[in-house]
């Protein structure tokens, strides 16, 4: 009778393994995409619907790494966080949680190292711009005509030569720019706004939503909040300036997320 009572146990033992490696993992949420609110300061969270059979009871919401909220919908608004961040959402039930969706981000990419000159230097290189798809930056001549959709500011005195003091400029103003040394062509340039901060380049979260003009004067050490034609929001240090030979060192910050104006790095 103990041989046949251990083999009962032993019998039970195997059935309890073979249920749980029986047992199916939750499905991971797919398709998680994020964009900018209406607001420009929150960020939707869009994901599809877990498999009906799972009976997913919601969603948490995790932001760096930290669930933050859960939510029973397949959208969920993070609103007006004031940082950037990692994000990622997961379906749960009473005792099970399944693993995180594909991360999604709204950190900027920030560059530094940048030197430009003003538009009157000959034969350097004035514009500067950022790829949407990755937010890294670039120097490119405004004498080269294919270059124009590509560049999102430059800096001028608005006279001959480089001597006076600087602005920073949407492209769009370069036509009639009295300084413009071989410009290539009167069109295709993009309509860039700019805001003066109160901010320091480092001390900045949010950028406003309003009040961009088409150039801001500049002054050595000032952040410029930066709209680009395509509705991304970018940040720009004016680091040095050099009257002598028109050199620009500048540092950046820009947004891959469309119309989301957090800057917070």
């Amino acid at each position: 009778m103990k041989k046949l009572l251990v083999s009962g146990f032993m019998l039970a033992f195997l059935l309890i393994i073979v249920g749980c490696g029986d047992e199916e993992a939750l499905t991971i949420p797919a398709n998680f995409t994020i964009s900018a609110a209406a607001d420009e300061i929150s960020v939707v969270l869009d994901w599809d619907p877990s498999p009906a059979d799972e009976d997913v009871e919601g969603y948490y919401i995790h932001f760096n790494s930290v669930i933050v909220d859960s939510t029973a919908n397949e959208t969920y608004t993070h609103t007006d966080p004031q940082e950037t961040g990692t994000y990622n959402v997961s379906a749960y039930t009473a005792d099970d949680e399944s693993e995180l969706s594909v991360t999604q981000s709204t950190i900027p990419v920030v560059e530094t190292g940048w030197e430009l000159y003003e538009i009157g230097v000959a034969g350097e290189e004035s514009g500067f711009g950022w790829d949407v798809t990755d937010g890294t930056g670039a120097i490119y001549s405004m004498a080269d005509e294919t270059l124009a959709g590509s560049i999102d500011l430059y800096f001028t005195d608005w006279a001959a030569g480089y001597g006076g003091d600087y602005e920073i400029s949407s492209p769009d103003r370069a036509p009639s720019d009295p300084g413009a040394q071989n410009l290539a062509g009167t069109t295709g340039w993009r309509l860039t706004g700019f805001a003066l901060l109160a901010a320091n380049f480092d001390d900045v979260t949010v950028l406003p939503t309003t009040g961009y003009f088409d150039y801001e004067d500049v002054a050595i050490n000032a952040a410029y909040g930066v709209y680009t034609e395509d509705g991304h929001y970018g940040l720009v240090e004016v680091q040095s300036v050099s009257q002598a030979t028109g050199l620009v060192q500048i540092r950046t910050a820009f947004q891959t997320l469309a119309g989301l104006a957090i800057l917070e790095h």
